[in-house]
């Protein structure tokens, strides 16, 4: 039996567990609807009454807007203290679930609704953590990150499976959003319950005048604004590509790629100029953080983007319903997390993390060539064993690759460069959305081609074989039109997956022009969390 008091700096026992339980829950629900809306996105686009491209605007703007959000958290935290800014962000999550509701007659309401969705859950996170860490002991900060990293890996595995279970054994997908507006509701009344309302560490009072003090955040607001106004812009000209040919819709996208430059413009000037800027560009002077980042975004944007076509595609294409599809991510748990902790302390022993990240792309390669490989259509059964393997290359990813990254990133700088790397490995994960959708229509549509080409006589000699002696009627021609759009989706979902395979074995070469070069921290506390917020979503 865990005695409680144990760890609990201040609260009793009943209501540290209680705080425990529900900053737990607030923690799931946030991670968790990134990965639980995919399965639904066939069903969404029913409900709203558009295609399936539209669909796919909602959670792609959700994951730009918790990028963004990564990156003004950590501020907020420190002008409201962290209690404030997660009972805003919980506050914020509920009124979104109720708008996304409300809002599914209504398209562009139920865009607008999705971002904000997505943006109260990346401000969320940081502050919920700190709020834990301050009810444990210091002794015990360990234990209590060990908890909170639990989360970490569920929406690549229990994310899609809780979707496709309220999408087709519920019946209808918004029941989890009341489910997540009931959850967030009850999150911040445990918070303003059970935390005081502690004076804000980063406020005091001037003994001269008598004038209170804030942490600065006027210019850091100005320039999130402009970073988050570019973002959903370059967001939203990759939404426009899979609606629509670039070519056809040129004013729109100038106007849109002249607003990015421009708020991209306006950041930089308000950063470089300001006594408090929002993000220390000096962190870039750093080469192993530079190219890490990059790295990373890069190859999370491959796990993305495959994710998702792979959720889509397998109920559009070989016709499963959510709840299988969903079902076939489970597996992905069960290695993602125990192998991110033997990860950790291998790192932790002093074993090169580039050696570890290259073995995890060496798996992503190995497990995309043999999901690409498969003769369509494939059992549920057979289609479950990559997931193991993906599982494994998931969990040694993260951790190694943020090792890498923030390896020779000085101590000051460390939290402020895990939330950048954290803002811009989601914001890529939404383009990864959008990108991975505009390329699929094009090749489905070039692959459709290829079948039909006079040349190949596939069009002959299907019409030969099953109506040779029948004349061509409209119902024949519709059986060949599904022939064709079923054989050009499994192709289409082959070559992606081995292109996806082919962009790891890269990823597992670049990695090794990475320096080896570790400085060692003093702070441990910090380095936990460090690697604990590097896992997230």
């Amino acid at each position: 039996m865990i005695n409680w008091h144990h760890y609990s700096k201040n609260l009793p026992a009943l209501q540290f567990v209680l705080l425990n339980i529900g900053l737990g829950i607030g923690h799931f629900i946030a991670v968790l609807s990134a990965g639980a809306f995919l399965p639904m996105l066939p069903y969404v686009a029913g409900t709203i009454g558009e295609g399936l491209a539209y669909a796919v605007w909602g959670q792609s703007n959700y994951l730009a807007a918790m990028g963004a959000a990564f990156l003004i958290a950590r501020p907020l935290m420190k002008r409201f203290g962290a209690r404030n800014t997660a009972i805003a962000a919980y506050l914020l999550f509920a009124l979104s679930c109720c708008d996304v509701l409300l809002s599914t007659p209504h398209y562009t309401a139920y865009v607008v609704a999705r971002t904000l969705q997505g943006f109260s859950a990346g401000l969320s996170i940081i502050p919920s953590l700190f709020l834990l860490m301050e009810q444990y002991k210091p002794a015990k900060h360990k234990f209590a990150i060990a908890l909170w990293s639990f989360a970490a890996f569920t929406p690549f595995s229990v994310g899609p499976a809780l979707g496709g279970f309220f999408t087709y054994i519920v019946g209808d997908w918004r029941v989890l959003f009341v489910v997540f507006l009931v959850l967030s509701l009850l999150v911040t009344l445990c918070i303003g319950c059970f935390i005081p309302n502690n004076p804000i560490p980063h406020q005091h009072t001037s003994v001269q005048n008598n004038k209170h003090h804030y942490y600065p955040l006027k210019s850091r607001v100005l320039g999130f604004a402009c970073v988050f106004i570019g973002i959903l812009c370059l967001q939203g000209i990759f939404n426009l590509g899979i609606i629509t040919s670039f070519s056809s819709a040129t004013d729109t996208l100038w106007i849109m790629s002249a607003v990015v430059v421009l708020a991209m413009w306006l950041f930089w000037v308000i950063n470089s100029t300001s006594r408090h800027p929002l993000i220390e560009l000096s962190i870039f002077k750093y080469r192993n953080y530079t190219l890490g980042l990059l790295l990373t975004c890069l190859a999370f944007m491959c796990v993305q983007a495959a994710i998702v076509q792979y959720i889509i595609r397998m109920q559009t294409i070989e016709g499963f319903t959510a709840w299988h599809v969903g079902l076939l991510f489970l597996p992905i748990f069960l290695f993602s997390k125990p192998l991110s902790v033997v990860t950790q302390h291998i790192i932790h022993r002093g074993y090169d993390p580039r050696f570890l990240a290259s073995l995890s792309f060496l798996t992503f390669a190995i497990t995309f060539w043999w999901i690409g490989g498969y003769m369509r259509p494939a059992t549920w059964q057979d289609l479950l064993w990559p997931q193991f393997l993906e599982g494994a290359a998931l969990g040694v990813f993260l951790v190694a690759m943020n090792s890498v990254t923030l390896s020779n990133v000085p101590e000051s700088l460390q939290l402020q460069a895990v939330d950048m790397l954290n803002g811009m490995r989601t914001v890529a994960a939404g383009l990864a959305i959008s990108i991975s959708d505009i390329v699929w229509d094009r090749h489905v549509v070039y692959v459709r081609d290829h079948l039909l080409a006079s040349d190949s006589g596939n069009m002959s000699r299907f019409l030969l074989q099953h109506h040779s002696t029948s004349p061509i009627d409209k119902a024949m021609l519709h059986q060949v039109q599904m022939q064709l759009v079923k054989h050009s989706g499994w192709i289409t979902f082959n070559s992606f997956f081995q292109w996806f395979a082919i962009a790891f074995i890269i990823f597992m070469v670049a990695v090794w022009f990475i320096n080896p070069l570790h400085l060692v921290h003093t702070n441990k506390n910090q380095d936990l969390v460090v690697e604990s917020l590097g896992e997230e979503p």
